[in-house]
């Protein structure tokens, strides 16, 4: 029975492959510290330890029992990729392993083939594509702006306003805020005619206090798609969608906009799969642009790996530890390429 592990940079999903969710959802964040930044692992002790406590703490079983299902973020650099690989054979034995990019695991998740995944999660946002079975390395692209980063803005404009919401107990509750009052406007200007109390929401803090917003609910994730509103050049989650749909061969750009998966937190935040198809298809009117989502997108990529770990392609697509000690890391790209 294989293991399933997906490393977030806020949350890491774990459980064993023939479950259809993960037995536990922990903090990536260890004794204070994050091992995970922007999707990528930056301090390798730390992770260690939270592989540890996923092995013996969380599932109880020994690694060198059973194989592992790895979800990686896209774009992961090769050396990174190569030296989770060295320390799961070497320091944990596992018997074989066979790691997959996220958002390809998130598209196989909704049993697709050909599918166009957009996930935005607590510290990137990123874009790959899978054709005919096929992973398309050539469309994958990261935009590093995401849930973490309208956390982080909102905490600091509401410090401002008397809050004081820097602790671990006040940041878990600016996550349920943003996850329970927050909404993506479908047309900013139509919100701003509203009178301020009919969008009022109340929220008690930790601390006791009561927090009031209204206007701040949907111009904090507005910044997803108009990033100028935090004093930001750079693109737009639909411009960046665009951009990869567009890059796809002609012919095949259709069958993709039809198939869009939505996977992260970000993608929950209410209206945030209507105001994105409006801003495509402003963007280009002709694409027959259709979502799919999941109940849970935090856990969707999991949910992927999940079923990857139970099928064929698992087996005959892990690089086992025997390979590994015979030919070492060329072997790696060979084995890990995504085809299913």
């Amino acid at each position: 029975m294989a293991v399933v592990i997906d490393n977030g940079s806020s949350l890491t999903k774990i459980g064993m492959g023939e479950c259809e969710n993960p037995k536990s959802v922990i903090p990536t964040i260890q004794n204070g510290i994050s091992p995970v930044e922007r999707g990528l692992i930056k301090n390798w002790d730390t992770m260690e330890q939270l592989w540890h406590r996923v092995f013996y703490n969380e599932l109880k079983i020994k690694p060198k029992e059973h194989p592992l299902l790895y979800i990686e973020p896209v774009m992961n650099p090769k050396n990174d990729r190569n030296k989770i690989v060295q320390i799961m054979f070497e320091n944990n034995k596992i018997p074989s392993l066979l790691m997959c990019p996220s958002t390809y695991s998130t598209i196989i998740g909704k049993d697709l083939r050909c599918g166009f995944c957009i996930e935005s999660g607590d510290g990137v946002t990123q874009i790959g594509v899978m054709y005919d079975g096929y992973s398309m390395p050539c469309i994958e692209f990261k935009h590093y702006f995401a849930g973490n980063d309208l956390t982080q803005n909102f905490i600091k404009r509401m410090n401002g306003k008397g809050y004081s919401l820097n602790t671990p107990e006040m940041k878990k509750a600016v996550e349920n805020i943003k996850e329970t009052l927050f909404y993506t406007a479908l047309d900013v200007n139509d919100e701003i005619k509203k009178d301020v109390k009919e969008l009022e929401k109340s929220y008690k803090l930790p601390d006791g206090k009561e927090m009031i917003i209204a206007r701040k609910r949907y111009g904090f994730p507005e910044a997803l798609f108009n990033l100028a509103v935090i004093d930001i050049t750079a693109e737009g989650i639909q411009e960046f969608v665009s951009k990869g749909i567009e890059k796809l061969d002609y012919d095949i750009r259709n069958l993709l906009a039809s198939n869009i998966v939505l996977g992260g937190g970000n993608t929950k935040i209410n209206g945030f799969e209507a105001r994105l198809e409006k801003e495509l298809k402003n963007m280009n009117s002709q694409r027959p642009y259709k979502f799919q989502t999941y109940e849970d997108p935090k856990i969707a990529a999991w949910i992927g790996g999940s079923l990857i770990s139970q099928s064929h392609f698992f087996g005959e697509r892990s690089l086992t530890k025997e390979e590994y000690n015979e030919k070492g890391e060329e072997i790696i790209t060979q084995k890990f390429l995504i085809q299913f």
